[in-house]
């Protein structure tokens, strides 16, 4: 019986060959889209899952009232205020791209793209897996320490261990010599938190200052270019949390806010 189909069906395809080709090209341009849509969702609900805290880690959100616009940009004050202020709060941290950081690989300078500034509770924050071993804790209090990744590690010192070797870098226009406190390894193409190299906050404040001429930076309310990143208590409550702000945003910011912070999960 089933031959008997599959011949009667032979015959009709081949005696309606535009049907055929027509019908053909349909199902494999909807089975290609369909792929593709389904591989796109994959990819974002995969999203950050190499975070083991990822459910508890919020970005703060920064919604400037006079332009009807929210950027992820806070000042660096913001992070320790959180910190100190709210119990629900157990981590945060700032952090900065570094544009213009080099590293000296044998008698040049190279551009590293995916610096980082930041702070040490980055390690508490988000899951970036030390290779010697170490939790990553108290890596970055020194502000001449320097974190590599995996891949970065290996294009400067291939086959050789760096782990407390001195570098010659470029940071803010000025060479510096940075003691590489660790390895970490690659951080996954589809997490949001993306570095190649870590260093201390202290070079993004100092950047800032110059450029404001300035020795505040680190205190400045109106300065929003840091992203800051909290690590909640697993019972808080997010909306309540986030009504709270308004009081801090009275206290620090002015007493009538052109901004109000919130809270984003990663």
């Amino acid at each position: 019986m089933f031959k008997h189909y599959l011949k009667i069906a032979s015959r009709f395809l081949k005696h309606n060959k535009i049907f055929t080709a027509i019908n053909a090209s349909g199902l494999s341009i909807a089975l290609a889209a369909s792929f593709i849509i389904l591989l796109f969702v994959i990819n974002q609900f995969s999203y950050d899952d190499c975070h083991r805290n990822r459910k508890q880690v919020f970005r703060i959100l920064n919604y400037y009232v006079n332009f009807n616009k929210t950027i992820a940009g806070s000042p660096y004050i913001l992070a320790q205020t959180l910190k100190d202020e709210y119990p629900q709060v157990e981590k945060a941290i700032s952090v900065s791209k570094t544009g213009d950081f080099k590293l000296k690989v044998k008698e040049e300078f190279i551009f590293v793209s995916e610096t980082i500034a930041t702070d040490p509770d980055v390690f508490n924050i988000f899951t970036l897996p030390m290779i010697d071993g170490s939790s990553g804790q108290n890596l970055l209090d020194d502000p001449n320490s320097l974190l590599l990744s995996r891949e970065l590690a290996e294009k400067i010192f291939a086959g050789k261990n760096p782990v407390g070797k001195e570098i010659s870098g470029i940071v803010n226009n000025e060479e510096r010599i940075f003691v590489i406190k660790g390895v970490f390894e690659n951080i996954p193409k589809h997490s949001t938190f993306r570095a190649q190299c870590l260093i201390n906050s202290r070079w993004a404040i100092e950047s800032a200052n110059k450029i404001y001429k300035i020795t505040t930076a680190d205190k400045d309310w109106d300065l929003d270019f840091w992203t800051t990143y909290v690590l909640l208590s697993k019972d808080s409550n997010v909306a309540s949390l986030e009504q709270q702000f308004r009081n801090l945003e009275i206290k620090y910011v002015k007493k009538n806010p052109d901004k109000h912070y919130s809270l984003q999960n990663l």
